[in-house]
């Protein structure tokens, strides 16, 4: 019997632990549920934010590259460009894209014309004009002697390029191998990330080069282009510039996304040509990790825009990722609020029913107490009615004893009465 109470007392707190088990599983499921749905969301915002950015900087680069092509076709009709036939020409697209360095003519010229070419330019005003040239970042001096040379000549904005004026572009390695190529291709053809002369911060820059032929030969062969060069046109770009003039209708973009530009035209490690954040004692490391994490690919890919961009011969590839501020942001609040609600509703009904419980024991607990004084005073009352009918019977019992001792007594008292008589 005792057992049997014992599992009556445990199935009867049963719907309390149910109440809190199901309240929490839902709860949590809500969360989660929620979650998901407000990070799809997030996900989706982010997608386009990046899409939009990506469009911007695309093309920013691309009318870029159209003005390249605008300028070679001048070159091209016309029989000879002076300087400001020049200005006049490029004036307006500086004006129009901030994001460019400068825009230069670089004409080829052999060692037998190099002094009549520098006597030109003192002439026209600038009295120290040399072609020059420099070794790494170290300072400039006179070029040494070669067959050919290829000096920045014409070049806008002067005052903010004056710093490469007469550099002989061919000197330099990276930008010989890029002319080389543009010469013998015919096409549009960029350096990789290289620190201009002109540029007094950290950040990367990159040109792009078009080779002007002489139209009166034919450019069948690449003899002929060779023999058909008259210089090139150019476009020098600041990376961080570009991207910052291209990005400058977003102003959500330093709270939510980081813009990382890769070079990843050679097979070995891709060259970062512009990153986010600067580097510095605080995030240095923070940079460092990012740096690794796009470079093998462990970026979070729900939160990562992607996009390789073809730029003049060369693989960039444009690699936005959201801010982990962002990703977690303060649009999560519905998801805990909703765990939070589910939780006190959880509670509250298990309290419910423990109140229940509580006032169900205290009633089972009065009614027992209740019978068991009944019960005993029925137990005290029988007992009492026993005792009664025992001493009715007692006392009838000794009533009959006495009518019989009457009776005998009078019938004695008979017999002796006759007797004497």
């Amino acid at each position: 019997m005792k057992w049997i109470i014992q599992i009556k007392s445990t199935k009867r707190y049963l719907p309390i632990a149910i109440t809190i088990v199901m309240g929490s599983v839902f709860s949590v499921l809500g969360f989660l549920t929620i979650g998901n749905l407000e990070k799809a969301t997030k996900q989706e915002e982010f997608e386009r934010l990046a899409s939009l950015h990506t469009i911007a900087i695309e093309q920013q680069l691309n009318q870029s590259l159209d003005l390249i092509l605008s300028l070679q076709s001048f070159y091209h009709a016309s029989d000879n460009v002076n300087r400001q036939e020049f200005q006049r020409f490029v004036e307006p697209f500086i004006e129009r894209y901030p994001s460019i360095q400068s825009i230069e003519w670089i004409p080829k010229v052999t060692a037998p014309q190099r002094l009549a070419f520098e006597q030109t330019a003192r002439a026209e005003g600038y009295a120290k004009f040399e072609i020059w040239e420099q070794v790494g970042l170290g300072e400039k001096f006179r070029a040494g002697d070669r067959l050919e040379y290829y000096p920045v000549y014409y070049l806008q904005p002067y005052a903010r390029n004056e710093a490469s004026f007469g550099f002989d572009v061919a000197s330099d390695p990276i930008r010989q191998t890029a002319l080389n190529q543009a010469r013998d291709t015919g096409k549009m053809v960029a350096t990789p990330g290289i620190k201009l002369l002109q540029e007094t911060r950290d950040n990367l820059g990159f040109l792009i080069f078009k080779a002007v032929y002489d139209q009166n030969i034919l450019l069948n062969s690449l003899e002929n282009r060779r023999n058909a060069l008259k210089g090139y046109v150019a476009a020098v770009f600041s990376v961080g510039r570009a991207i910052e003039n291209a990005l400058a209708n977003f102003p959500e973009k330093s709270q939510i996304i980081e813009v990382y530009l890769l070079d990843e035209s050679t097979k070995e490690t891709p060259q970062f040509l512009y990153i986010d954040f600067s580097i510095n004692s605080e995030n240095y490391q923070q940079e460092k990790n990012i740096i690794k994490q796009i470079s093998s690919n462990q970026v979070n890919d729900k939160f990562k825009f992607s996009k390789v961009l073809p730029i003049a011969g060369r693989t960039w590839r444009l690699v936005l990722v959201a801010k982990s501020a962002y990703i977690f942001s303060e649009n999560y609040w519905l998801a805990w609020g909703i765990l939070a609600t589910g939780f006190l509703f959880t509670w509250l009904l298990s309290l419910y029913f423990w109140n229940n419980i509580k006032r169900t024991v205290k009633i089972e607990y009065l009614v027992e107490e209740r019978t068991q004084e009944i019960s005993r005073r029925n137990q005290e009352l029988k007992k009492e009615v026993g005792d009664r009918i025992l001493a009715e019977k007692t006392l009838r019992h000794s009533e009959a004893i006495i009518r019989e001792l009457y009776q005998f007594t009078a019938a004695k008292e008979g017999n002796i009465e006759q007797k004497l008589e």
